[in-house]
């Protein structure tokens, strides 16, 4: 009990010290409710660090230094050349944005229960952004390939060692890099990352081909014997062959000709004849001019009158809705249609009995 009391003692002590202090400075004890702002403050500011340099980039600014002292021996005199202004300081994300080294490398997959290969060179894009140092991996797409194609690796910092990350160095020609257990061997660039290389002194190194590849090797003499046996005669051609193949059942995609392929290939693509109509030999006939429209993608055609102003006909100018046109109509047996090489300039094209001249 004794203790605590020499406690409160010392404390209440404390509490007047502290009181007696800021009656001293504002006139009020320091008690709740007696505290208040100095209400003749105009000058509210914070202290900043960023400041703008001449071309307008923000820039951290040095904390303001303490003043110096007046010197009592004045320093000697010193006798140095004025320098020239040098230019303002600019960012590295400044000078450096939207510059990019693009090399070009490969790296080999393993290919298992394959008797044609074992591996499989995959050719890749490596994009370095000296900006921000980051690093993007892309492989080129290739049609019905069967591979997930395209980014490999998203941009971004890539470490190479323990606490350390890839840099601008670390490329070279003729080089390795493995990133995520995964190596790539660098084997050219293109002529920007030479300049680049070469401007600043450092070693790039000597280009390099691609290896043999077994996958390409196959492809192209498997697309040889197409080409050979393309002129021989097949079911697709042969009007007895398919005659016979489709009375034997044999599957419909598998007889007529392959039209997925002329579709992704001329889809949206549109041959456009002017045509004319003479029909002047007879009673009040006239010369009426024609637009006539070959879809590539389907062989089919559409042919649209072409009207004059005030021209007093109806508003139905379609002559003829997109179909296979027949070449001779009013015959039977087997049809041949109008094609892409039927329809030359000076020639005439027969729509139905009505005779267009190309023009």
């Amino acid at each position: 009990r004794g203790l605590g009391d020499v406690y409160n003692r010392q404390y209440q002590r404390r509490v007047r010290g502290i009181c007696k202090a800021a009656m001293s400075t504002t006139g009020l004890p320091l008690l709740p409710g007696n505290t208040f702002t100095d209400p003749t403050t105009t000058n509210f500011h914070k202290a900043q660090i960023f400041s703008k340099a001449n071309n307008g980039i923000q820039v951290i600014k040095d904390k303001p230094m303490a003043r110096a002292g007046p010197v009592v021996v004045p320093p000697p005199p010193q006798h140095t050349m004025p320098r020239e202004d040098l230019p303002p300081a600019v960012p590295a994300y400044v000078a450096l944005d939207r510059m990019v080294l693009r090399f070009f490398g490969y790296f080999k997959e393993a290919v298992h229960e394959s008797r044609a290969e074992n591996y499989r060179v995959r050719k890749v894009t490596l994009l370095y952004y000296l900006e921000d140092n980051t690093v993007q991996v892309n492989e080129p797409r290739e049609e019905n390939s069967g591979l997930p194609q395209g980014c490999l690796i998203k941009r971004h910092h890539i470490p190479k060692e323990r606490g350390s990350f890839y840099t601008v160095v670390d490329f070279m020609l003729g080089s390795e890099v493995t990133f995520y257990r995964r190596t790539f061997r660098i084997v050219d660039c293109d002529a920007f990352t030479a300049d680049f290389f070469g401007e600043n002194g450092l070693e790039l190194g000597q280009p390099e081909d691609y290896p043999y590849n077994p996958h390409e090797a196959v492809y192209m003499i498997g697309k040889k014997k197409e080409v050979e046996n393309r002129g021989v005669s097949s079911v697709k051609t042969d009007d007895l062959m398919h005659w016979t193949e489709a009375m034997l059942g044999r599957p419909t995609h598998l007889v007529n000709e392959d039209k997925l392929a002329q579709f992704l290939q001329y889809d949206r693509k549109v041959l456009r004849f002017y045509c004319l109509w003479d029909d002047t030999p007879a009673l009040y006939g006239e010369q009426r001019k024609f637009v006539l429209h070959y879809y590539l993608a389907d062989d089919t055609i559409e042919v649209v009158e072409s009207y004059k102003t005030n021209s007093g006909r109806d508003p139905f100018p379609k002559l003829l809705n997109r179909q296979k046109l027949p070449m001779t109509w009013d015959k039977p047996g087997r049809k041949e249609f109008v094609t892409a090489a039927d329809l030359l300039l000076g020639h005439t094209v027969n729509v139905y009995g009505l005779s267009l001249i190309h023009i």
